[in-house]
C-alpha cells in the first residue's frame, strides 16, 4: 500500500456516541473522544473526504460526543436504522461513493463490530482500507485485539490518528498542511504542546519576513 494522501483516501466515523461508549474496556474513554476529535479534525484541516454514521438519536446508542458534533458542524451525519454493518445502508455506500476514493481510513465504535464489519464489506468491494486503533475501541481488550487481527489477516492496514496526519502532511515544507499537524498535534498530543509552538513559530517566520 502506498502513502495515504487527502488526494487518495477518505476517513469514516462510525457510531462514536455517548450509549456505545460506555461500555468501552479497551481504552480510557476520555483518550477516544481526544483522538477522534482529531481524527475530525484531519479531515477538515486537510480537506480529507468525511463521512460520519451513526443509529437514530432515538437509539439507545444516543446522539454522538458531543466534542464531536462541534467539529462536524455542517458535516451530514447518515442515520442508519438498526443495521450493525453500515455497508448494508445504501445511503452509507452511497456517501462512499461519492468520496470518489479508493482508500477507506475508518474508526468506529465498537472494532469488533461497527468497524470490522464495513472494513470487510469495503476491502471485498475492492477498497484499500485502513483502521485508525487508537479512535476506535471495544467492549474488552482482547475483543479489540481480535478484531485487530482479524482485520489485518483480511488485509486492513492499523494507523494512528497522529502517523495518518503526518502521512497527510509529507513534510514541514508543505505549509498549510504542517501548520495543520502542528496545530491539531499541540491541541491533542500533550506530549507535543512544546514542539508543536516551535513548529508554529518556524513555519510562520519566512512568511513574516517575506511580507516585511
Amino acid at each position: 500500500m502506498d502513502l495515504h494522501t487527502p488526494e487518495n483516501s477518505a476517513i469514516v466515523l462510525i457510531d462514536h456516541n455517548l450509549g456505545t461508549s460506555l461500555s468501552v474496556q479497551s481504552m480510557d474513554r476520555q483518550a477516544l473522544v481526544n483522538n477522534t476529535v482529531a481524527l475530525a479534525k484531519i479531515a477538515k484541516r486537510m480537506n480529507v473526504p468525511l463521512v460520519v454514521t451513526n443509529g437514530q438519536d432515538t437509539d439507545p446508542s444516543s446522539t454522538l460526543f458531543p466534542e464531536l458534533l462541534s467539529v462536524l458542524g455542517e458535516t451530514p451525519v447518515i442515520a442508519r436504522y438498526g443495521t450493525f454493518n453500515a455497508w448494508d445502508d445504501a445511503d452509507f455506500v452511497a456517501a462512499i461513493e461519492r468520496t470518489q476514493r479508493g482508500r477507506l481510513v475508518l474508526a468506529g465504535l465498537w472494532t469488533e463490530v461497527c468497524v470490522m464489519f464495513p472494513a470487510l464489506s469495503a476491502l471485498d468491494a475492492g477498497y484499500e482500507v485502513s483502521v485508525v486503533v487508537d479512535a476506535s475501541a471495544g467492549e474488552s481488550v482482547q475483543s479489540q485485539d481480535a478484531a485487530l487481527r482479524r482485520l489485518v489477516q483480511a488485509g486492513a492496514v492499523p494507523t494512528t490518528w497522529f502517523s495518518l496526519a503526518a502521512e497527510f502532511a509529507r513534510s514541514w515544507a508543505n505549509v498549510d498542511k504542517a501548520v495543520a499537524l502542528s496545530e491539531i498535534a499541540g491541541e491533542h498530543l500533550a506530549t507535543f504542546s512544546l514542539t508543536s509552538q516551535y513548529f508554529q513559530h518556524t513555519l510562520t517566520v519566512p512568511s513574516a519576513l517575506a511580507t516585511a
